[in-house]
């Protein structure tokens, strides 16, 4: 009797106690076999605007490194990473602007928009839209803004795309004038119009991002993404792997976003290559597949990754 009322007891506990009930499943090994730990996701970068090109002439934008105030690496070098953050998971990153000095700082007349029609003129608008070209970048680097879009406006009058970008890129960050999404997409438009690939893909983040004088609309950005990304803008074809594989403004579809990745992988965009060892690691979208995934992460560590590189390290055993 007293065996059966303990038997009982340990019924009622187990019964009565939910924690206790799945706290004895979970220890049981005959229950389940646990399946292998799934690797975390590699944070992705955020994307940034590509502000504008140093005087070389770069067929593709330059931008600042990241907490630097005096030069900007040339176009071939890899679009840097961001910070995750809240918007949709993710925080776009600008390029840190330089802190004014009290010896550059733009006055506060400076703060004004430019007219997008009329250049000034003076004694500059004989030169080359190539001088001036150079001249106003001589200027965003002193950051003499108010100068830099006087000579880009006079260069964008001339036909120039590169000071068409410029003048996108100050009106998408504020430099020198008040923060204008609009403004900022009708002279990437004309840079756009005039060759540049990276002006689509900064239309598309506009769009993407949403902001001041435009409405987020995820499905225009993907559109302008796509245009950059047949151009060969690999920064573009992540991004719309990003939005595929997030489901953030569109219907989520793990193998469209495979296959965006992919294609700016296959362009040297190394963190697309973390995107998908990351995948192939975990079987999200496909069969699991240790040696897929060792090969795109080791692709991505030999070109400098930091994450692939340590992801490699802790899952020497998945071959």
């Amino acid at each position: 009797a007293m065996m059966i009322r303990h038997r009982f007891l340990v019924v009622f506990i187990l019964v009565s106690n939910p924690v206790l009930t799945i706290s004895a499943q979970m220890s049981d090994p005959f229950l389940s076999e646990p399946a292998p730990p799934a690797p975390a996701r590699l944070p992705s970068p955020a994307p940034v605007h590509a502000p504008p090109p140093t005087p070389a002439r770069p067929s593709a934008a330059a931008k600042p490194t990241v907490g630097s105030s005096t030069t900007a690496p040339s176009a071939s070098s890899k679009q840097p990473a961001g910070l995750v953050g809240k918007q949709n998971g993710i925080v776009s990153v600008l390029p840190t602007k330089p802190e004014p000095s009290a010896q550059t700082a733009p006055s506060s007349s400076t703060e004004q928009a430019i007219s997008t029609s009329q250049p000034p003129q003076d004694s500059v608008h004989t030169s080359s839209s190539n001088e001036l070209f150079q001249r106003g970048y001589s200027a965003y680097q002193t950051r003499d803004y108010a100068e830099a879009q006087r000579l880009y406006l006079l260069g964008a009058d001339k036909g120039d795309a590169d000071c068409m970008h410029g003048l996108g890129y100050f009106y998408a960050e504020g430099l020198g004038v008040k923060r204008d999404y609009g403004l900022a997409q009708t002279w990437y438009q004309r840079s756009a119009d005039h060759g540049r690939k990276e002006a689509l893909y900064n239309i598309g983040l506009l769009y993407w991002q949403g902001g001041p004088g435009m409405p987020r609309d995820v499905q225009e950005a993907v559109r302008r993404f796509k245009l950059s990304a047949d151009g060969g803008f690999s920064t573009s074809a992540f991004m719309i792997g990003r939005i595929y594989r997030d489901g953030d403004g569109v219907r989520q579809n793990i193998a469209e976003a495979m296959q965006w990745f992919k294609q700016a992988a296959d362009q040297g965009y190394v963190d697309a290559m973390t995107e998908l060892g990351g995948m192939y690691a975990s079987g999200q979208g496909t069969l699991r597949d240790c040696a897929t995934a060792r090969r795109w992460f080791g692709m991505a560590a030999s070109r400098g990754s930091v994450q692939a590189q340590a992801w490699l390290v802790a899952n020497q055993s998945c071959s």
